[in-house]
């Protein structure tokens, strides 16, 4: 997955390793020389880790709670034995200061002393371990000419005889080094011969080899399976790819490379194709004449896929190969391993990334396959166990919802985690899919209800794939396989099976789908989402359990998703959903969209949201983090902040929902986006945007949007209200304060050809202001480059407060569905519309005030008047309400 990894923050890390090599492309260090360099791929085996950050100090520097990570989440830290002392805690050396920690070893001898530290030429450190009575200094840590590196060190230390205390002192010689971590860990000396330990059993992480026939039987012949297995399976021109050289060194697309490796290999061991076995064996091949494994992310991909290609071709290729895999296993996960144990993707931020997923995904897979072959596996096994438990802990909410994009980077993480689940169940037979109160079943609900009616892909905010066809169905996948869940069930048969209507899984990562199709289990039943108790047809993600932040930090904790469903019902592709974000920004991978949007309706994208447009660091990815691609309001052409990283590394509070009312005939969303104008250096007043969705017999419905946002300076400013469109429509401007949103086949985006509905339109209509300056908008100059993009309508007027009084109406003319006569209000202090026999207006002002029969001091008001025997009323922020009838 592209894009850094905002999460691992760390900038200085130490371990403390007993020296030792693995003997595997290099042999071991038969005599080490005291306090020289030591290469980080010579150092073996972990047997204690030790680790203390900004806001987790461990139990050897007196936490009473080892387990409390970064005060905010317990990660069951169950790795090692803390033995080590902080003298003096802090967290920042600035010159002349120094840190002192004395690390305790288990028996005097050689040790390897790892470092991590982020630097410039001009800032420079020492560091001093003592050796007995005698201070022995290190050589200097210093970074590289071409500015600020983050380095890792390995240096070799030794104590005297009898010498288990090992006082460390870091001593700044330049400028200020913020510290956000130590660690300290045990290798071994001895090294591995490269041999195993035990008998070999393989295939084991997937399936076992008892489990093939019925597996074979099941993918090859069964309805839902087959075609979709003919479909995933299909390598295509892979062999003359691989002849034209395409896969010859890393720098090639190691996610393409790492589907054609990991589906031939699986799939050959299934079902026997020969041709998909040779073309694996060659792509192996290929993976071993490279000098690296990529970049980390790509590092804890290749781990893994390389783990589970081992393990499934293990029985067909030559001992010479067997060998050369499981030795460069060994290699690159004890590389990635040391990356990871000195500061690299642990999580201990207010959240987890999904680097954090993929990471230790990869460390635990390699763990599993060399598990009986391998002295270093368990200690794998065990870090990936630990870290992915930590993912889950640190992503998740405690009801199922993420705040990084749901359909992209959530479901990436997320995904890696619940394979390593799978295989873990599989090999020890410990299961995890239970773990943390089993919100993974929740996470599933989640998924249900961020499904788009079309059921071609998931709604997505941040740095969703635009189009919406990321898959994230392998989370609820594992889930109805490994729990049992019906209604994971719901969403394998209703997103890529046969209720679908298709004949393959929307997505762009064929291995997700594999997975798909290795759980399926056609003897499970499906329950329905609108029949089940679990879910209702709204859903806020804005009360998500987590501690408060520290006492001296004013913001609200930082897990308020701020996710608002709203749905007519779940399994029509004529349903209407409205989806809105307001809530924790998700750093790196966070817009500047707190309050914006989603609609579907009738078979229709009809309001989107482009996420990730183009590449990173483009200006088509610029543009899409920025402020005028989302349906919010600018101010002067200014919008929320765009850059969701604050100093200390965690996201910001940009949003938050403020209340949430939910009913079989209306729902109410009050969501409060000051924060993110604010930080985004547009101080307001207030922002406030209330939802009101409205729900009709047969699956109709609308919905009525009040915004009401007031710049702080008290002055006249342009208000500008946008909608932003999708590639299969386009908006027609009719004057007097209202446009259409029609179908098109303008096709931005270039996926249409597997867009399926192209019927639907949307009627919006302004009350207030009753006849804003409207125009459309279609590209944009960013950073020189022009950037195009699916058009959207920007409504404009000039006042000191921004009020915005909007339907949104969808229309359908197979079902005949229009919008009906609609009287907008728009006198003195209320705005609003009265169609039909609905009646919904917004109170500008304060107090008591009267339309027609009614009085009240709501804020707002819903009013059904169709059944003179029930009038139907919602209202907010009201202490009393009278009404001819009520």
């Amino acid at each position: 997955m592209s894009g850094r990894n905002v999460f691992a923050r760390a900038f200085f890390a130490a371990a403390l390793v007993l020296a030792g090599g693995i003997g595997l492309t290099r042999p071991a260090l038969a005599a080490p020389v005291v306090n020289g360099p030591v290469d980080m791929d010579e150092v073996g085996e972990v047997v204690d880790f030790v680790r203390t950050s900004l806001n987790h100090w461990s139990q050897a520097s007196g936490d009473p709670n080892p387990d409390l990570l970064d005060q905010v989440r317990d990660v069951d830290d169950d790795f090692g034995v803390h033995q080590g002392t902080l003298v003096e805690p802090t967290f920042g050396l600035y010159p002349g200061n120094e840190l002192n920690c004395v690390l305790t070893v288990p028996a005097p001898g050689k040790y390897v002393l790892a470092l991590q530290g982020m630097t410039g030429l001009s800032n420079r450190h020492t560091l001093q371990y003592r050796k007995g009575s005698t201070w022995v200094t290190l050589p200097e840590l210093r970074g590289d000419s071409g500015g600020w590196q983050v380095k890792v060190w390995f240096f070799l230390i030794e104590t005297d005889p009898g010498q288990t205390d090992i006082p460390v002192k870091l001593f700044s010689t330049n400028q200020r080094l913020a510290i956000y971590a130590i660690a300290a860990a045990k290798l071994r000396l001895d090294p591995f011969e490269g041999s195993p330990t035990s008998g070999a059993d393989h295939p084991k992480l997937l399936f076992s080899a008892a489990e093939i026939p019925a597996l074979r039987t099941k993918v090859t012949t069964e309805p839902f399976c087959a075609p979709r297995w003919a479909d995933v399976t299909d390598m295509g021109s892979l062999q003359s790819r691989i002849d034209s050289g395409e896969f010859d060194t890393h720098n090639c697309d190691i996610t393409a490379f790492r589907k054609r490796l990991l589906i031939p290999a699986v799939s050959s061991a299934i079902d026997g194709n020969l041709t998909n076995r040779d073309l694996a064996i060659q792509m192996v091949e290929k993976a071993l004449g490279w000098s690296s494994f990529g970049g980390t992310l790509h590092h804890g991909g290749m781990l893994s896929t390389m783990a589970i290609a081992y393990d499934c071709l293990y029985n067909d290729i030559t001992p010479d190969l067997r060998r050369r895999m499981r030795e460069r296993l060994e290699l690159e996960t004890n590389r990635l391993f040391l990356r990871a144990l000195t500061g690299a993707n642990w999580g201990d931020t207010s959240g987890a990334g999904n680097w954090q997923g993929v990471v230790n995904n990869g460390i635990g897979m390699a763990g599993l396959s060399l598990r009986g072959e391998s002295r270093y596996a368990e200690q794998y096994l065990q870090w990936g166990k630990a870290l992915c438990k930590s993912y889950v802990k640190g992503a998740l909410s405690e009801e199922g919802s993420c705040f990084e994009a749901y359909t992209s980077y959530f479901s990436y993480g997320l995904g890696n985690v619940v394979r390593f689940f799978a295989a873990l169940k599989k090999v020890t037979g410990e299961d995890l899919f239970a773990y943390d109160n089993d919100v993974l079943l929740r996470a599933t609900e989640y998924s249900i209800y961020l499904m788009t009616p079309m059921r071609d892909g998931f709604c997505g905010f941040d740095d969703a794939d635009y189009g919406y066809y990321m898959s994230g169905i392998c989370v609820p996948a594992a889930v109805a396989y490994h729990r049992g869940d019906q209604l994971g069930q719901w969403v394998v048969r209703h997103y890529g099976g046969p209720e679908s209507g298709r004949s393959y899984i929307p997505g762009w990562r064929p291995f997700q789908k594999l997975y798909v199709l290795l759980w399926y289990d056609p003897n499970l039943p499906v329950e329905f989402p609108e029949q089940s108790p679990r879910m209702s047809l709204a859903k806020a993600y804005i009360a998500d359990s987590s501690p408060g932040p520290d006492p001296n930090d004013p913001r609200p904790p930082v897990f308020n998703t701020g996710h608002v469903i709203m749905r007519t019902g779940f399994e029509s592709k004529d349903d209407i959903s409205l989806v809105m974000q307001c809530g924790s920004a998700s750093g790196y991978h966070g817009h500047a969209d707190q309050g914006g949007f989603l609609l579907d309706a009738y078979n229709g994208h009809l309001v989107g949201d482009v996420g990730k447009y183009g590449a990173y660091h483009g200006a088509g990815s610029d543009w899409a983090h920025g402020q005028t691609s989302h349906s919010i309001v600018l101010i002067d052409g200014k919008g929320q902040a765009d850059d969701h990283q604050i100093d200390d590394g965690r996201n910001g509070e940009d949003g938050t929902v403020d209340d949430f009312l939910h009913s079989d005939f209306v729902d109410y969303a009050l969501a409060n986006s000051k924060v993110a104008y604010d930080d985004g250096g547009n101080p307001v007043d207030h922002a406030n945007r209330h939802f009101v969705f409205v729900r009709k017999p047969n699956r109709r419905g609308y919905v009525v949007i009040f915004d009401d946002i007031e710049s702080s300076d008290g002055a006249d400013h342009d208000y500008s209200w946008l909608l932003q469109g999708t590639q299969w429509h386009r908006p027609v401007l009719q004057g007097g304060g209202a446009f259409r949103v029609e179908p098109s086949g303008d096709n931005y985006g270039g996926r249409g050809d597997r867009y399926e509905g192209r019927e639907s339109s949307l009627q919006v209509m302004f009350a207030a202001p009753q006849s804003p300056s409207m125009q459309i908008v279609s590209s944009e100059l960013v950073n020189g480059q022009t950037v195009e993009f699916p058009p959207y309508v920007k409504s404009t007027y000039r006042s000191q407060r921004g009020i915005f009084a909007a339907l949104l109406y969808p229309e359908n003319e197979r079902l005949g569905i229009a919008a009906p006569q609609v009287v907008r209000i728009a006198t003195g202090e209320l705005v609003g519309f009265h169609l039909g026999d609905d009646l919904v207006i917004f109170h500008k002002g304060q107090g008591s005030w009267t339309y027609q029969a009614i009085e009240t001091d709501a804020r707002v008001l819903y009013m059904e008047l169709s059944d003179p025997q029930e009038i139907k009323y919602l209202i907010t922020a009201a202490t009393t309400l009278k009404s001819e009838g009520a």
